[in-house]
């Protein structure tokens, strides 16, 4: 059903799509790069955070939070990756939670999160 949407979409003009953000919802992700297969395909931000902070406990979940917030709203790549790297050295009391968190998520959204800064200028 979505990739039919898609080549909808596609046979009417929007032939070429850079960045496909997506909640996770199975095939959504597979039925875009079929139609779109040269763009970049990210998680959504929202819930990117919401699956992170599951794995921490309740009471560092808010520093947690902020930690992260550091990370995607860097303005440029070197404070990205220095928030990242502080991200599990900070000595907090989660700092094994924090350690797991999968970094290999975050990290691909980098280029993303510097398109957006781009534009953003």
């Amino acid at each position: 059903m979505a990739e039919e949407i898609l080549q909808g979409l596609y046979q009417r003009g929007v032939q070429e799509v850079l960045l496909g953000v997506f909640d996770g919802l199975p095939g959504l992700e597979e039925a875009f790069k079929a139609v779109y297969p040269k763009a970049h395909v990210q998680r959504c931000v929202v819930h990117k955070v919401r699956n992170t902070l599951r794995r921490v406990r309740k009471k560092d979940q808010f520093e947690m939070a902020e930690d992260l917030k550091l990370i995607y709203r860097s303005p440029n790549k070197k404070l990205h990756w220095r928030c990242f790297g502080s991200l599990s050295q900070n000595g907090s009391a989660s700092t094994q939670e924090k350690s797991n968190l999968g970094p290999m998520s975050w990290m691909s959204s980098l280029h993303v999160w510097m398109i957006q800064a781009v534009f953003e200028v």
